[in-house]
């Protein structure tokens, strides 16, 4: 709920689709975590960069499959908002990773059980990753969530 001193939300007009996936080589930690990599893809940006193209990226740093999918999704909503007008874009975001989906929502205070103050356990990087999906998420008039079978990912980006 929004209170008093709040600005009013702008009502949406335009909607981009953003299907992301990340991997890592190795997700095993006592075997040292291979360096994150992640592809994502958006629909719905006719005439721009990256409308229904894969785009790559390689976070440089080991993490884990979980570190990996958050932080593919933090650029893409970063790499989004840089293209303009973040407060009248809905967002409908497609994956396969129900805990990057989950801390998506929880991010954007759309958890299931309304509000909530879960807490991220895990690696540093991965509670720094979603500190950093808070950020990336909040510029945006509305984000949902859509989570697709594993199949979907390996169609669009081979991984």
């Amino acid at each position: 709920m929004d209170d008093l001193f709040s600005q009013p939300k702008l009502a949406p007009t335009r909607k981009v689709t953003l299907h992301f996936d990340g991997g890592t080589p190795c997700n095993i930690p006592a075997l040292g975590f291979g360096i994150g990599y992640g592809s994502y893809r958006y629909t719905g940006l006719e005439g721009q960069m990256g409308n229904g193209e894969p785009i790559r990226v390689s976070h440089g740093i080991p993490c884990s499959n979980n570190a990996a999918e958050i932080l593919t999704l933090c650029v893409a909503l970063e790499k989004l908002a840089e293209m303009g007008s973040p407060e009248t874009t809905h967002v409908h975001v497609q994956g396969d990773s129900k805990i990057a989906l989950k801390w998506l929502n929880v991010v954007c205070g759309q958890h299931p059980k309304g509000r909530t103050k879960k807490v991220a356990t895990g690696t540093l990087l991965f509670t720094e990753s979603i500190g950093r999906l808070r950020k990336a998420a909040e510029p945006f008039n509305k984000i949902e969530s859509e989570w697709l079978q594993r199949d979907h990912a390996v169609a669009a980006f081979g991984h």
